[in-house]
């Protein structure tokens, strides 16, 4: 018996009683799609949303102003070969007088459902059709393009086309709104927000009568991506159905109460899913720590990172250990000797702030060294509220004074009084490429941290406000720390080079700036009043 029985033979019952229909030989989606391809197998969350399309299409067959439907499911587990694929040919040899239209995000994702569906009428038909499987359609001739195909004898027919231009004036008894998303920098993208809204009131829409239905299916990036914003402004037009990697509770900001996630297919908490690629919960679990939990909530579990933050978690925050030297630190659960960082990878990432106005960003500076086994070190930190002519003499200076390291600053950056003063007092400077927004940056340091492999100093007067910031991220006041943080990771991963051997190679060593005098308390560690006001 499928998931859902009772809706579903409910609706398929009506929906028989009311119209000779002309084929019947799949019951739904998923079983015509395991006879198209053979290495299709069922799992309870597919069979669950085969079940779900079903009710929805005899719910359109049956009523006026039907329910949209909007799905999401974890990647690779045959979710969109079962709308975009299988449904379109279903309905088309369940009524063939249908006028269906898939819309993905660009042109290339679009047009390979009309491929398929090309292949598998010309595969599927005549009088030999592969593995006897005959689907009683043929294509109209002359209409074999595959973002345009016409049933032949028929008024139905499959358009292809890309959210970002294309959508034609045809009207359309069924929309399939596939993958319209094109990845977290996408739903995240003001430009994107704006194309879709604009596209679904003037252009999706407007193809629609009364009768019409629209299946969605995304991963859920963000909470007003396309699902979101639908569920929030139109949520009693839709139904939508999630199923979730692992049933358990979602993550939210700090002090709150962690929500419960639903699972429609009735497991228990803990309990993960049924995978079509045959994961066992150890090949969950390591594809979980593999993405991180910002990636893994959002494509596995249908859900967008919280808002209201949680994307850095306190208890991911591991400190490295002062010695007697400044310059020598330990590693907990390290039994290699004492870092020397004079013989490190040193490097300072700043953030900028234009204008000393009240509810400008602060400017930021952050020295950071390498580990020979990859970890990176946060050492100093200095954070202040200046005026543009002021960045160097009292930010970034104090720093580079005793780190003597290298500078990155963003490109766009490179026209402030900063990069001239320094590349006057003899400081290199390099450029960082914000070619992503803030969160997106900030997402690999995350998973990073997740993984042990970011360390803290143990005792810092800036510490506090520093996590404070940090574990607010993406709705704190300011996030110009979780800058200097994210950048930090993507300097490491571009600079560092794993060595043979635990030993520092001469190069290094001679490359390496020595320590030019005793660490000041006043701008860095290893001040004990951790807690005090920042700088």
């Amino acid at each position: 018996m499928p998931y859902n029985a009772d809706a579903f033979m409910a609706g398929f019952e009506r929906g028989m009683r009311g119209k000779d229909w002309r084929q019947r030989p799949y019951p739904g989606p998923l079983d015509l799609l395991m006879n198209l391809d053979k290495t299709y197998v069922e799992t309870p969350g597919l069979r669950l949303l085969s079940d779900e399309l079903v009710a929805a299409t005899v719910e359109r067959e049956t009523t006026i102003n039907p329910a949209y439907l909007a799905i999401s499911m974890g990647p690779q587990e045959g979710k969109s070969s079962l709308v975009a694929r299988a449904y379109p040919l279903w309905l088309l040899m369940r009524d063939p007088d249908l006028r269906l239209m898939v819309i993905s995000y660009d042109d290339q994702s679009s047009v390979r459902w009309g491929r398929s569906m090309k292949q598998a009428l010309s595969a599927h038909s005549g009088a030999h059709p592969l593995n006897g499987m005959n689907v009683n359609l043929s294509l109209r001739h002359g209409s074999e393009a595959v973002n345009n195909l016409e049933i032949d004898g028929y008024k139905g027919g499959l358009v292809c086309v890309s959210l970002k231009g294309g959508i034609t004036g045809k009207p359309a008894d069924v929309i399939i709104l596939d993958d319209v998303v094109k990845d977290r920098q996408t739903a995240r993208s003001k430009a994107f927000k704006e194309l879709w809204k604009d596209q679904w009131q003037t252009a999706i829409t407007s193809r629609l009568s009364a009768e019409s239905l629209v299946v969605m299916d995304h991963t859920r990036w963000t909470e007003d991506d396309p699902i979101g914003q639908q569920l929030t402004e139109n949520g009693d037009r839709w139904r939508y159905v999630n199923v979730p990697a692992i049933v358990e509770s979602r993550p939210v900001g700090p002090g709150e109460t962690p929500v419960p996630v639903s699972d429609p297919l009735g497991r228990q908490e803990g309990e993960w899913l049924i995978s079509a690629r045959g994961r066992t919960p150890e090949q969950w679990r390591r594809k979980r720590a593999d993405v991180g939990e910002a990636d893994f909530w959002a494509l596995y579990q249908g859900s967008p990172y919280p808002a209201s933050g949680g994307l850095f978690k306190k208890n991911t925050f591991r400190f490295w250990k002062a010695t007697g030297d400044p310059w020598h630190i330990e590693m907990p659960g390290r039994s290699a000797p004492e870092v020397d960082l004079g013989n490190c990878m040193r490097f300072m990432t700043v953030d900028l702030a234009a204008s000393l106005r009240t509810s400008a960003d602060w400017t930021v500076a952050a020295v950071w060294a390498i580990a020979m086994s990859g970890e990176l070190l946060m050492l100093d930190l200095r954070r202040e509220q200046v005026d543009p002519t002021d960045h160097w003499d009292k930010v970034v200076a104090p720093l580079y004074s005793y780190w003597q390291c290298p500078i990155y600053v963003e490109a766009t950056q490179h026209g402030y009084d900063l990069v001239y003063t320094a590349a006057r007092e003899g400081a290199l400077i390099e450029k960082l490429e914000a070619d992503t927004d803030k969160f997106t940056r900030a997402v690999p340091a995350s998973r990073r941290m997740g993984q042990g492999q970011i360390l803290f100093p143990p005792a810092a007067h800036w510490f506090a406000d520093f996590q404070q910031e940090v574990l607010g991220f993406p709705t704190a006041s300011h996030d110009d720390q979780v800058d200097v943080l994210a950048y930090a990771h993507r300097v490491r991963g571009a600079i560092w080079v794993p060595q043979p051997d635990a030993t520092q190679s001469q190069a290094i060593r001679e490359a390496a700036l020595p320590p030019t005098a005793a660490p000041d308390p006043a701008f860095g560690w290893p001040a004990a009043d951790i807690g005090s006001a920042p700088l």
